[in-house]
C-alpha cells in the first residue's frame, strides 16, 4: 500500500499573460466562469501513473534560518512575481497566495487573471475549504517568487506544496503528498482555475494536458490605471495544464458551491 515512506509527486501549472496571437478566432468556444481537471488515485496503485519515490524527500531550505513556519495570524506578505531575470516589462504578473481564508481552498491568483486551487476528495468525502483540513496550511518558507506550504486535508495525509512563479508567463504549483497512516485512502484531486475576467474556452488539448482559454485584462487598477500610452496587453491566450494524467476536465459557471455539488453528484466518478 501507500505506506509511510512513500509518497507522490504532481504539479499542474498556469501559462498565462501570454499575448493574444494575431488572427486567433474566438470560434466554436463557450463562456464560462471555471475549469477543473481531474486526477483519480488510489493510494496502493499509485506506482502505475505518477512519479513515486520510495525514499521520503525533505522540502526545506538548506539554511535553517530561512524556516519560518508562518500560521495564519502571522504577518506574512503573501505576494509573488518572477526574478527581473526571468520577467518582462509590460505583462509581468503577480500573485497572491490566499492561505488564511477558512471558508475557500488555499489559493494563487491575480487582479483579472483568475486564481487557482486545488479540491481534494478523499474516501468520497469532498474538501474544498480550508476550514475543513485536519492541518491547516502554514507557510514554511516564503521568498520573492516562490513559497513553501503544508498543510493536511486529512487526517494522517501530509501535503507540502510548492508555489513558483517561474517567469510572467508561467506559474507552477508542486505538490507532494505523503500517507503517513497504514491505511489505504482513494483520492480525487481537482484543480481548478475560476474567475479569471471574460474567461472564454477554446478546447481541451490532450497532447500537453492542458486546457486552452482566452481571457481580457482591463487596464484599471485598484491603486494605479495602465496607461494607454505603454504596449499593455488586454487580450490574454492561455493554458492551464496538468503534470499527471487526468480522467476527466470540465468547464462550468458559478462558484466553489456549484463544482462541490457536482462532483457530490457525480455517481461515474
Amino acid at each position: 500500500g501507500f505506506r509511510e515512506a512513500l509518497k507522490m509527486q504532481a504539479w499542474f501549472m498556469l501559462l498565462k499573460a501570454m499575448r493574444k496571437k494575431p488572427g486567433r478566432s474566438s470560434k466554436n468556444t463557450w463562456p464560462e466562469n471555471n475549469l477543473s481537471l481531474i486526477r483519480k488515485l488510489t493510494t496502493t496503485g499509485l506506482g502505475a501513473c505518477m512519479s513515486v519515490f520510495l525514499s521520503a524527500q525533505n522540502l526545506l531550505p538548506a539554511d535553517g534560518y530561512l524556516i519560518i513556519n508562518a500560521g495564519p495570524g502571522d504577518p506574512v506578505y503573501t505576494t509573488y512575481t518572477a526574478a527581473p531575470a526571468r520577467s518582462s516589462l509590460y505583462d509581468d504578473k503577480g500573485f497572491t497566495m490566499i492561505y488564511d481564508d477558512f471558508s475557500s481552498p488555499l489559493t494563487y491568483g491575480s487582479e483579472h487573471g483568475g486564481k487557482f486551487s486545488t479540491v481534494w476528495e478523499i474516501n468520497s468525502v469532498v474538501v474544498n475549504r480550508v476550514g475543513d483540513f485536519h492541518v491547516k496550511p502554514f507557510i514554511k518558507a516564503t521568498f520573492p517568487d516562490m513559497a513553501l506550504v503544508e498543510y493536511e486535508p486529512w487526517p494522517g495525509i501530509r501535503v507540502e506544496e510548492i508555489f513558483f512563479v517561474y517567469n510572467s508567463n508561467c506559474a507552477v504549483v508542486d505538490c507532494h503528498l505523503k500517507n503517513n497512516t497504514p491505511n489505504t485512502h482513494e483520492i480525487n484531486i481537482y484543480p481548478v482555475l475560476e474567475d479569471a475576467d471574460s474567461l472564454y474556452v477554446i478546447g481541451f488539448d490532450s497532447i500537453s494536458n492542458s486546457y486552452c482559454f482566452n481571457h481580457y485584462e482591463t487596464k484599471k487598477r485598484l491603486i494605479s490605471n495602465l496607461s494607454d500610452k505603454y504596449p499593455y496587453p488586454d487580450h490574454f491566450y492561455n493554458l492551464f495544464s496538468a503534470g499527471f494524467p487526468i480522467y476527466s476536465y470540465g468547464a462550468y459557471q458559478g462558484d466553489m458551491e456549484d463544482l462541490y455539488n457536482a462532483i457530490k453528484t457525480d455517481f461515474y466518478s
